[in-house]
C-alpha cells in the first residue's frame, strides 16, 4: 500500500466518526488529501476527495462558502485537465455564484470568475455565453482598474478573438 493509499484509508476511518464539531478538521483533511492526489497525477482520486470536502460544507453559510470556492475552482481545473470542459462549467458557475455572494457583483473576484467561465465557454466554442461572460468581466475590470490595466487588456483581447 502506498503512502497516499494509507492516508486514504485513515481518512475514510476518520470520516466514519464525523460529527459537525470536527467538520473544519475533516474538510481540511479531505482537501489536503485531494491536493496530494492531484500532485501525484491522480486527478480522479483528487476529484473524489475534493467532492467529499464540498459535501461536508454548507454553502449557504458564508464561512463555508469561502472555504468551498477554492475547492470548486480546483474541481473545475481538474475537469479541464482531464479534457472534460463541460463538467468544469458546473464548478466554475458555482465559483461565480459564490464570489458574487461573498464579494458583491462588482469585484475583482467576480471579474475573474466571469473571465474563467468565458474562457471555458470559448474553448467549448459556445460563442454567446463566452462573449457574455468576457464582456461582464471586462466591464467590471474597466470600472475598477481602468481600460489600460493589463488584466482589462487581456480580457479585451480574448473578447476580440471571439468577435472575429
Amino acid at each position: 500500500m502506498t503512502k497516499l493509499q494509507d492516508l486514504d484509508a485513515q481518512l475514510i476511518t476518520k470520516l466514519s466518526n464525523y460529527s459537525p464539531t470536527n467538520k473544519d478538521e475533516m474538510v481540511i483533511a479531505c482537501r489536503d488529501l485531494a491536493n496530494q492526489w492531484q500532485s501525484s497525477g491522480r486527478e480522479r482520486k483528487a476529484i473524489e476527495w475534493y467532492e467529499k470536502a464540498l459535501s461536508l460544507l454548507d454553502l449557504n453559510v458564508v464561512e463555508d462558502l469561502s472555504t468551498g470556492i477554492p475547492i470548486q475552482r480546483a474541481l473545475g481545473s481538474l475537469w479541464i485537465a482531464l479534457g472534460k470542459h463541460r463538467d468544469a462549467v458546473k464548478y466554475f458557475q458555482m465559483v461565480l455564484d459564490g464570489e458574487k455572494r461573498c464579494h458583491g457583483e462588482q469585484s475583482l473576484e467576480v471579474a475573474g470568475a466571469h473571465y474563467a467561465l468565458g474562457s471555458l465557454f470559448k474553448s467549448l466554442v459556445r460563442r454567446k455565453p463566452a462573449e457574455a461572460n468576457l464582456t461582464k468581466s471586462l466591464e467590471i475590470l474597466t470600472s475598477l482598474l481602468g481600460q489600460d490595466h493589463p488584466h482589462a487588456q487581456k480580457v479585451a483581447n480574448s473578447l476580440a478573438d471571439i468577435k472575429k
